[in-house]
């Protein structure tokens, strides 16, 4: 192995200065940006370094001489705690003992070790990480604190599409140029996808049977609601060109199973107190109606609605919900929720949809889906009816249904030959019917997070960086927020229907300061290539209602309840599943 002439630490003493000795090469970071979690100080040299993966090699930007290298290594600290630092132990390597001054390995090596002592003693183990200096040369060329940050070397090897240790799946995306670009492959498929799995759920959240893996499994709903084990996953995303109103022109997208460095758990795996969970359930189908007082779903959704006792389900065979407010939908997947308080169940929102969002469009390599499978789209409409197809076209593991019977037409015309889309488990996941989206809203001429109002007077919620076209029309860029740069929200409208996105935006009122408007996600069964994961529908007030608004249910539960580590367990015994059907060979 090489040997490591980079010490990350948060302090040095006066003494561990020493003028004939220098690391080289760090200005040229100095104007680096990134975001960095999870990355505790660090000292270290070649004894301290255990487990070394791949090395990256790469040449600083405004040198030609200095190259670089990042490990992925385990580390131990001074207090003799141990952490896995990935991608960022850099040493330089090719470096002569020349006349102009580059050092020798040994040279390098000699004033690390003379510093340690001092170094140790000033470093402070915690879990607080920002503000990491990397030690260098400074500009009367003693071994000292560069000033610059580990959020600068996460850039720098990011921007390079260096940051990839063999569980990174790295992502370059160019809006204007229609592009997106998979940089980085992890060595195993990603659980955050393969592992999803529908399932069995009873009220209280309990997992009592996988598709696939266990004889008890059904999607009738006899066995509870039929979800969608979704594992939680990380991401770091990085902007390299924003425009006007925040819109994100280029940036680079990773994501992991595992914490890296510069890396966030993605904020749908949150439950109500905040702490991290390791998964959420989504529902496999579009919502429909459980009828308490007849026991059963309602096939055909025409059952009147007891707002205290039915509830929203996800079973096969059921007609998707319509006709009532956001609100109510809200309250019939709460009538799900049991005595015993080990989650809660909800409609899909903004954290969750954005999950399945990210997941799906990097791992297609598209965010217009329909370029894979149209889905429930382009069916003819017949006014003021519920033309949806029922629920439960698609098998676990398949991409698509078969070709169906999908809509009847004043009760006399059936539309045949179309087909639902599954990804892992998720059926439908844009056309078919609107889908309301929880947790935002556009209200006073702002898009809002966990928006609340009181009394009708005062608002609580959290107010985005950016705001919404004005005007409809094909989504061209999506928004950035830095402190919420999870959304894939339109900030223009201005794009094509053969753009990178391709997908359809509807705007509010522009003017309207008074009324607050919802989301619906993905599109009804009549429209056409408006359809999709990124289809927003912002121009519906709270208390629209509508024969293609329907809702999925979601189960987020509670960390460390009762069923909590037992479902984790079950599902650590199904395998991760692959299917290719999600590519753009398919294609026709």
């Amino acid at each position: 192995m090489d040997i490591i002439d980079i010490v990350l630490a948060r302090a040095l003493t006066p003494q561990g200065q020493i003028s004939t000795y220098a690391a080289q090469a760090q200005k040229a970071v100095r104007d680096a940006n990134a975001a960095l979690d999870a990355i505790e100080s660090i000292t270290s040299e070649t004894d301290g370094v255990r487990g070394v993966i791949d090395e990256l090699q790469f040449s600083i930007t405004g040198t030609n001489t200095d190259e670089l290298i990042a490990r992925t290594a385990k580390v131990d600290f001074p207090s003799g705690k141990k952490t896995v630092f990935d991608s960022f132990i850099k040493y330089y390597r090719g470096l002569g003992d020349n006349e102009d001054g580059a050092m020798t390995q040994k040279a390098i090596t000699d004033a690390i070790r003379a510093v340690e002592t001092s170094a140790a003693a000033a470093i402070t183990i915690s879990d607080e990480i920002n503000g990491i200096d990397i030690l260098g040369r400074n500009e009367d060329g003693n071994i000292a604190l560069t000033g610059i940050k580990t959020e600068s070397l996460v850039k720098l090897l990011a921007i390079n599409g260096l940051y990839d240790d063999g569980e990174i799946n790295a992502y370059y995306i160019n809006y204007d140029s229609d592009i997106i670009e998979h940089r980085g492959i992890s060595n195993e498929f990603p659980a955050y996808i393969g592992g999803r799995r529908r399932c069995n759920v009873s009220n209280d959240g309990t997992i009592t049977a996988f598709a696939g893996i266990d004889s008890t499994y059904t999607e009738d709903g006899s066995n509870g609601n039929v979800m969608v084990y979704v594992p939680k996953f990380y991401y770091l995303r990085i902007p390299i060109t924003i425009g006007a109103n925040n819109a994100l022109i280029e940036e680079y997208v990773y994501l992991s199973d595992k914490q890296k460095p510069g890396f966030q758990l993605f904020p749908a795996f949150y439950d109500n107190n905040t702490d991290e969970i390791d998964y959420i359930l989504y529902s496999a189908f579009e919502g429909g109606l459980y009828d308490a007082s007849a026991g059963q779903g309602s096939e055909d959704g025409t059952a009147t609605i007891d707002f205290n006792a039915d509830k929203l389900v996800s079973y096969s065979n059921l007609k998707p919900i319509s006709n009532i407010t956001i609100d109510q939908a809200k309250q019939l997947a709460q009538n799900n929720n049991s005595s015993t308080i080990t989650g809660e169940w909800g409609i899909s929102n903004i954290y969750t949809e954005s999950a399945n969002q990210i997941i799906m469009a990097l791992y297609c390599g598209s965010f217009n889906m329909q370029l894979f499978h149209i889905g429930i789209s382009q069916v003819l409409n017949s006014t003021n009816k519920n033309c949806a197809v029922q629920t439960g076209n698609t098998q676990w593991n398949q991409a698509e249904g078969q070709n169906s019977s999908v809509a009847i037409i004043d009760g006399k015309r059936i539309e045949t030959g179309k087909m639902s889309v599954n990804f892992y488990g998720i059926e439908n996941p844009y056309g078919n019917i609107w889908k309301f989206i929880d947790k935002i809203v556009y209200y006073n001429k702002n898009l809002w997070l966990n928006f609340q109002k009181i009394n009708n007077q005062v608002f609580i919620g959290t107010r985005l960086a950016y705001t919404l076209p004005s005007s409809s029309g094909w989504a061209q860029y999506f928004g950035y927020d830095a402190d919420n740069n999870f959304l894939f929200i339109p900030v223009s409208s201005s794009g094509t229907s053969n753009n990178i996105i391709g997908d359809y935006y509807w705007a509010p009122s522009a003017n309207d300061s008074t009324n607050t408007y919802i989301l619906v996600l993905g599109g009804p069964w009549n429209h056409d290539y408006n359809n999709g994961l990124f289809y927003y529908g912002f121009d519906n007030l709270s208390t629209a209602t509508s024969t293609k608004f329907g809702a999925r249910i979601i189960f987020t539960p509670i960390k460390n309840a009762s069923n909590y580590n037992s479902n984790i367990n079950k599902w650590k015994n199904v395998p991760v599943y692959e299917y290719s059907e999600f590519n753009l060979s398919s294609v026709q």
